[in-house]
């Protein structure tokens, strides 16, 4: 009887126990060519999380939005298919010459959204 006791307890302990899902983490976002006309970016997956991932990309805001940028709230996601590589880049092009643009990565899957640092970019002029 204690035997069946003590395994109802261990069972209960472990099923009762609750798995935590946790988000992607994106890191090491820059800027590798600046232009006049497009700016291409990388960015590194450094932890997939505990789900598979769904979408990645950067963010931009624009000089017309002052706030940085982030995922529920971006201008344009460039890059929204994920490849299985752990860097991911992309060429972020319709920007204009002379102006600053805030950038953030990030990598969504069902446990949530992991987003980068922002890095502030600021196109040449003529």
């Amino acid at each position: 009887m204690k035997n069946k006791i003590l395994f109802f307890l261990l069972a209960l302990i472990l099923f009762s126990c609750k798995h935590t899902d946790t988000p992607p983490s994106v890191d090491y976002l820059e800027a590798e060519e600046n232009s006049h006309y497009w700016i291409i970016v990388s960015a590194v997956i450094v932890d997939f999380g505990s789900q598979p991932l769904t979408d990645l990309g950067f963010c931009v805001n624009y000089p017309s939005n002052p706030n940085p940028p982030s995922y529920s709230d971006c201008d344009t996601i460039f890059y929204s298919h994920f490849t299985g590589n752990v860097v991911f880049r992309d060429t972020i092009n319709g920007i204009d010459t002379d102006k600053d643009y805030l950038i953030r990565a990030f990598a969504k899957s069902s446990a949530g959204i992991g987003e980068s640092k922002i890095i502030k970019i600021h196109t040449p002029s003529f």
